[in-house]
C-alpha cells in the first residue's frame, strides 16, 4: 500500500487553482497489506510530478490511499430519519445546511457508518477542492482507493478521544468527528468537546513527540485540564516516528470508522480518480468490441434466419416430392413423423421398410463408388418408392438392384441413361 499526504492547495473565488511550486509539496510511504511495517519505512517528500514519476515506475501494484488535510474536512453528526441510502442523500444537504457558511450546492457530502438507528458521521468538502485532486490523479494516471481527511485515519475505541501533536499541527478525533488545529488551540477546543452534552467520551489519549519539549509541557496541561472534573480519563504516549508513519500504522485498525470522501459523483462511477480516466482507453476498445459483437450477432441471426427459411422451403419440396398426394403441409415434421408411424404399422410394404431398406443397400454400394440421389418419391396409392439418381456405372446400378432385392424388395430398373461421367437411372421399389 502507499500512503499519500497531500496539500491543501490556494483555491481562489473563482474556478481555478493555483498550484504553485512551492505549494506542490506532498509525502508518501510504502509499507505492507496491514501497515506493520510503517514505522520502519521511509518517508518521501518531493512534489506532486515526482510522487507521479515512482508510482508509475515502482509503485503500479499498489493501493493509493491519499491523506487530505483535515483543516480541508468539515466533520458532524447528522440525525436524519432515512429508511434507505437514497432517502438519506435526499435529506442529508437540508440537514447539515446551517453547518455551512456557503452555498449548500459548492460542497460534496460523504457519509460514514451509522452511530445509531439515525446518528450518521458526515464530511463536508469544497467540490473545488474535490475536482482539484480527482483532476490530478485523473491526468496523471493514477488512481485511488481511498481519499480521507488525514485525522480520520487514526485509531479510537468506543468512548475515546485521541490527539496526536505534530510540529504545527494537532490532529483530533473521536466518534463524533475529527479536525486539525494548532497546538495552542487544544485546550479550548477540548473544552468544547468535552462540554457538549452529546459527548460520551470517557477517555482521552494524547500523543506527542518526545523530542519535542514544547509538545511535552502541552500534553501535560491537557491531561490536568482533562482530569480536572475526575469523569474523564487522560493517558500521555510518546511517539519517534513521523506523522505520516503513525497514520500508516493507524490506517487497516480504523477502516470501518473513516469516511473515504470518494461517493457519489466522485466514487468508482463518477470519477476518474477510481481508475475510470486510467483505463478509459481499455473501455473504449471493449466498447468497440461489444459494437462489433451485437452487430456480428444481428448479422449472424439474419443469416440464420435466412437460411432457417430456406431450409424449411427445402424440407417441404422434398416432402411434396415424396408424397406427392399431400396438398397442404402445416408443419412438415410432424405430418413427416405421422407417415412414419402410418408406414411402420402398415407392415414391411410400407414407406419406414421400403425407404430403411433401400438407404442401406445405398449405404452398401456407396462404398464401391459415388452416387447421388436426386429425388425420392413414396406413392402411398400403390406402397412402391421411386427413387432417380446418378450412378458411376451400369454395374454399380445392379449392385443395388441385387442388394435391395437381397433385403426382400423387388426392383424394377425404368431407366438408365449416360450423361457426361455418370448414369441418369430410374428406379421403382416395392415389396415382393
Amino acid at each position: 500500500m502507499v500512503f499519500l499526504s497531500l496539500y491543501n492547495p490556494p483555491l481562489p473565488g473563482g474556478d481555478s487553482v493555483d498550484s504553485a511550486a512551492d505549494t506542490d509539496r506532498v509525502e508518501w510511504i510504502t509499507v505492507d497489506g496491514e501497515g506493520t511495517d510503517a514505522t520502519i519505512s521511509e518517508v518521501f517528500a518531493g512534489s506532486f510530478d515526482e510522487f507521479v514519476t515512482e508510482a508509475h515506475q515502482s509503485l503500479v501494484s499498489m493501493e493509493i490511499h491519499a491523506l487530505l488535510p483535515a483543516t480541508c474536512v468539515t466533520r458532524t453528526l447528522a440525525n436524519v430519519p432515512a429508511s434507505n441510502a437514497r432517502q438519506l442523500m435526499q435529506a442529508l444537504p437540508f440537514v447539515v445546511e446551517e453547518e455551512i457558511a456557503g452555498n449548500i450546492e459548492e460542497v460534496h457530502l460523504a457519509t460514514g457508518q451509522k452511530l445509531s438507528s439515525q446518528s450518521i458521521p458526515v464530511a463536508i468538502v469544497a467540490h473545488r477542492l474535490m475536482r482539484f485532486w480527482c483532476d490530478r490523479f485523473s491526468a496523471s494516471g493514477l488512481s485511488l482507493k481511498t481519499f480521507v481527511a488525514d485525522a480520520d485515519a487514526l485509531d479510537i475505541e468506543d468512548n475515546q478521544l485521541v490527539v496526536v501533536m505534530d510540529g504545527t499541527t494537532a490532529l483530533v478525533k473521536s466518534l463524533q468527528g475529527c479536525f486539525a488545529c494548532e497546538p495552542d488551540n487544544l485546550p479550548v477546543m477540548l473544552s468544547l468537546l468535552l462540554d457538549d452534552e452529546n459527548s460520551d467520551v470517557e477517555e482521552v489519549q494524547v500523543y506527542y513527540q518526545a523530542a519535542q519539549q514544547a509538545q511535552a509541557t502541552l500534553a501535560k496541561r491537557l491531561k490536568m485540564e482533562v482530569e480536572g472534573e475526575g469523569e474523564i480519563t487522560a493517558m500521555l504516549n510518546v511517539y519517534e516516528h513521523a506523522q505520516l508513519q503513525w497514520l500508516a500504522t493507524q490506517f487497516n485498525y480504523n477502516r470501518q470508522r473513516m469516511i473515504n470522501l470518494l461517493q457519489g459523483e466522485y466514487g468508482a462511477s463518477g470519477n476518474a480518480a477510481t481508475g475510470v480516466m486510467r483505463w478509459w482507453p481499455v473501455a473504449a476498445v471493449a466498447s468497440a468490441c461489444l459494437v462489433i459483437q451485437i452487430v456480428f450477432n444481428i448479422a449472424s441471426g439474419l443469416y440464420f434466419s435466412t437460411w432457417a427459411d430456406r431450409f424449411v422451403e427445402n424440407a417441404n419440396n422434398v416432402y411434396r416430392q415424396t408424397f406427392p398426394e399431400e396438398q397442404t403441409i402445416i408443419n412438415v415434421r410432424k405430418q413427416m413423423e405421422a407417415k412414419l408411424r402410418q408406414s411402420g404399422q402398415s407392415g414391411p410394404g410400407g414407406f419406414a421398410s421400403l425407404f430403411g431398406n433401400t438407404s442401406d443397400a445405398l449405404g452398401v454400394v456407396g462404398k464401391s463408388g459415388k452416387f447421388f440421389v436426386q429425388q425420392f418419391r413414396y406413392d402411398e396409392r400403390s406402397s412402391e418408392l421411386h427413387i432417380q439418381l446418378d450412378v458411376a456405372s451400369i454395374s454399380q446400378l445392379d449392385a443395388l438392384k441385387k442388394d435391395i432385392e437381397q433385403r426382400g424388395l423387388l426392383v424394377d430398373i425404368l431407366s438408365a441413361n449416360e450423361s457426361g461421367e455418370v448414369i441418369e437411372a430410374s428406379i421403382v421399389v416395392k415389396t415382393g
